[in-house]
């Protein structure tokens, strides 16, 4: 069972080691000591995952209480415009859902639902801080890996989308009509723009300490589960 697990997430779980000297040994294996506790304390703690065609995984400014590691089926990720659901990303099987928004604690900016019947496995919120505080050599770098590849395959994508669908519906002919029955200003796009903006903010701040730390390790970080 782990086997095929870490199989499905090599990719993910592929950790740069910021001590490392040399292009052969720049990754943490299951040779280095901090990284085998790290990964045994993963499958400790992982549970079974199973989810029907049409569950939303989570909604706008929902908190996030799981990672989820999708190794069957597929999620589609969109946003909600004058009360429409519009989904225009997906990922396939061995996906990773939701490790920037557990792991730097943010309310979700998107929806993600399932497409068809999911199975995989996840790791619930406490547990997985808990596994990145025991593990702090480890943590860093997979913490810059996820913020990396959150701004990079998902966030960036999916805001210009989401802007791209404003300006088509400001265009329609009935635009007026729309924007009288549903004021830009309602209370929940007020604070769905708010809770973007201080994502985008602390995650500027986050990427800049983060840099900090690694230096070039952070220009080349490698592409993950999509």
């Amino acid at each position: 069972m782990f086997k095929d697990f870490l199989e499905a997430f090599t990719t993910f779980f592929s950790i740069q080691n910021p001590k490392a000297h040399t292009n052969d040994f720049k990754f943490f294996s299951w040779g280095d000591a901090d990284y085998r506790e790290f990964m045994i304390t993963l499958l400790q703690h992982l549970e079974p995952k199973r989810e029907p065609k049409g569950t939303i995984l989570y909604d706008e400014l929902d908190e996030y209480d799981q990672v989820i590691f999708v190794m069957r089926g597929e999620v589609v990720v969109g946003f909600e415009i004058n009360k429409e659901r519009r989904y225009c990303m997906k990922f396939a099987e061995k996906c990773v859902i939701g490790p920037y928004n557990v792991t730097f604690n943010q309310r979700a900016v998107f929806i993600y639902t399932c497409l068809t019947n999911i199975q995989g496995f996840f790791i619930r919120k406490s547990n997985w801080y808990n596994l990145l505080d025991a593990s702090p050599e480890v943590a860093a770098p997979l913490k810059t890996s996820i913020l990396t590849a959150y701004q990079r395959d998902i966030r960036s994508k999916m805001m210009k989308a989401k802007k791209q669908a404003i300006d088509n519906l400001v265009k329609r002919n009935d635009h007026q009509m729309i924007l009288s029955s549903v004021p830009v200003g309602t209370e929940i796009e007020s604070v769905i723009l708010q809770h973007s903006k201080k994502e985008e903010e602390e995650m500027s701040g986050e990427k800049m300490e983060y840099n900090n730390m690694f230096g070039h390790h952070f220009k080349h970080m490698d592409t993950h589960e999509k």
